[in-house]
């Protein structure tokens, strides 16, 4: 069972027992306080799944653990306030590799100004497992949706795309929380959420939270140096590789004007496509504007 599918059956058990099924639409969870909303994000890192502790170095392993979270926040226009930090320890680790971790889980966090707040540890005969949840606040413009992608919005995307793992930019990464938060200030973002899985699935989310259609510029995705000139499946890989964690928003094609004219990073910028009325469908268009359902699928959990 693929993860669409299972967040399906999981939106069913939920809406059956009285619960808001639509909490499962985005990475991030909205919770309402008397003074100041909170933004709560979980994401979960594994050994030889996420990363692989066999050539990947420690410190960069802890890196990711924390971005990945802090992506989450950023695709949420949210503030970082602090992590709550859960650790699996494989038993045969030494104090020292425990300790290694911590650091630089501490360490990332401070560079982004966000407090570890508490957590948990525990030993296992298992890989090494290390969950964080991340607490932001709430940017006063509101939580941009998956689902708040209207007709006639195009679609952005920061960065390039593909790679990631065969370079190692999966552990490296910068989440784009200065281009979120700038983004938040200044333009009225409608849909937005990171590429963790790939552009191909999660435009794809974007598109069934919204009702839509998306229609992506073939000639426009940009691809990143990363990947080999020479190969024929380039497109493929900058689509369905994962592990961007770049942002993926749309906007009205007024407030895109605005945007590209306004645009303050070096972070490089790309209008993918547009969106319009149909029945959740992502297809891609080529040089000579031929139209096909896009069948790859991207990362798959």
């Amino acid at each position: 069972m693929n993860e669409i599918i299972f967040l399906q059956s999981l939106g069913n058990l939920l809406t059956k027992n009285g619960m808001d099924a639509s909490v499962l639409s985005d990475d991030c969870a909205h919770i309402e306080t008397p003074s100041r909303d909170i933004i709560a994000t979980t994401d979960m890192v594994i050994d030889r799944t996420h990363f692989d502790l066999s050539h990947d170095p420690l410190d960069l392993v802890a890196r990711k653990s924390v971005c990945v979270n802090l992506s989450d926040l950023a695709a949420a226009g949210a503030k970082p306030m602090g992590l709550l930090v859960a650790l699996a320890i494989p038993r045969s680790w030494s104090q020292r590799q425990s300790q290694d971790l911590m650091t630089g889980i501490v360490e990332t966090a401070s560079l982004f100004d966000c407090a570890i707040l508490g957590g948990d540890t525990n030993s296992t005969k298992g890989p090494l497992t290390i969950s964080i949840t991340a607490l932001g606040f709430k940017h006063w413009r509101g939580t941009p949706k998956r689902g708040h992608a209207s007709h006639g919005d195009l679609v952005f995307v920061t960065g390039e795309l593909g790679g990631s793992f065969e370079s190692q930019r999966h552990l490296r990464f910068t989440p784009r929380l200065r281009e979120s938060t700038w983004l938040m200030d200044h333009i009225n973002i409608h849909a937005m959420m990171d590429l963790s899985d790939g552009l191909a699935s999660d435009a794809k989310k974007i598109a069934i939270a919204s009702k839509i259609s998306i229609i992506l510029d073939k000639s426009a995705t940009p691809i990143h140096r990363d990947l080999d000139f020479r190969s024929t499946h380039r497109l493929e890989h900058a689509m369905c590789d994962g592990e961007d964690f770049e942002l993926l928003f749309t906007v009205s094609e007024d407030e895109a004007i605005r945007l590209e004219a306004a645009w303050p990073f070096q972070t490089k910028l790309t209008q993918i496509g547009r969106c319009e009325r149909g029945n959740s469908t992502v297809f891609l268009v080529d040089e000579s504007n031929h139209k096909a359902e896009l069948t790859w699928t991207g990362y798959e959990h």
